[in-house]
């Protein structure tokens, strides 16, 4: 917990201002509470003025004596680590990132520390905070045919660094939670991205009718974005292939029992088949076989 501003406070301020690590060691002492507390007015901590200042010396004395890194300053929400990413102080950064400061806390413009070092053009800075993509936003099917789904989606952003590629998963369950014990039917990685705007991808082979959950993961320079949610998709169902020939397996006086095999159902399950029998039509419902034609005189 934070503790009051007092007079010991100011000297330690002094002493970070005015770059004497020998007295910054020796308040250090004090404990760590002493070392968060913000200026009454400012909202300054001590771990912040000793970034402004630029005193790597003291800023790694109060790191390693208990200042917490990602101490915001009330009124603006911004951190250590803002500051040090806006003036391309790449010392302080390092020193930051090493004693566990946020690269992901935003400030009350909810800009990032990677935001500011964009916004100043401070190259080495960004090379620092490089962050995995944001996660991607669900695949959408495009469009399909019997074997075949176009999978499209939008590049999530990637701050610092272009996106190298990009993993499409497809599984068969279709929760979106960890997937340790339910790995996906196929993996697909696409190393290109096609348009900025919009990528999309022909996954073939597909059965049609199957419904896949397909998710999204994008990769650049700093590692891989997590993984998008699953959206369900299937290839486009079309009409059964044509049946065997039937073959009469049984006759009597006046039926006939016949029987074919089952043919494929491209998506559909199959309702009924149509048995024909020159200009005579019945229709028939299935599962059971073999059927019974009954042959009519007319």
């Amino acid at each position: 917990m934070e503790g009051e501003w007092t007079i010991h406070n100011d000297r330690l301020t002094d002493a970070i201002t005015k770059n004497s690590t020998r007295k910054v060691k020796k308040f250090c002492k004090k404990g760590a509470n002493f070392l968060n507390t913000p200026h009454p007015l400012t909202g300054e901590s001590p771990l912040y003025i000793a970034v402004r200042w630029k005193r790597h010396k003291s800023l790694e004395l109060l790191l390693k004596n208990g200042a917490q890194p990602n101490v915001c300053r009330p009124k603006f929400q911004d951190t250590p680590l803002h500051l040090a990413a806006m003036e391309g102080d790449n010392k302080s950064v390092q020193l930051l990132l090493e004693h566990g400061a946020d690269r992901l806390l935003r400030n009350h413009n909810y800009h990032t520390p990677i935001d500011l070092a964009l916004d100043q053009r401070q190259n080495k800075t960004i090379e620092l905070l490089l962050v995995p993509p944001h996660t991607p936003a669900p695949p959408t099917s495009q469009d399909s045919s019997l074997s075949t789904i176009t999978i499209a989606w939008l590049p999530p952003q990637s701050k610092g660094s272009t996106i190298s590629s990009y993993t499409l998963r497809i599984y068969e369950d279709g929760t979106s939670m960890a997937t340790l014990n339910v790995p996906p039917v196929r993996v697909q990685t696409i190393q290109t991205v096609i348009n900025e705007n919009n990528s999309s991808v022909v996954v073939d082979h597909c059965v049609p009718g199957v419904t896949y959950h397909v998710s999204i993961q994008a990769c650049n320079d700093a590692g891989w974005s997590s993984e998008s949610k699953r959206t369900p998709m299937c290839a486009r169902p079309t009409p059964p292939d044509p049946p065997s020939t039937p073959l009469v397996i049984g006759t009597t006086s006046t039926t006939l029992s016949i029987d074919w095999k089952n043919n494929s159902m491209n998506g559909y399950d199959i309702n009924c088949y149509e048995v024909r029998e020159h200009t005579l039509l019945l229709l028939l419902h299935p599962p059971s076989f073999p059927y019974i034609l009954l042959l009519i005189s007319v």
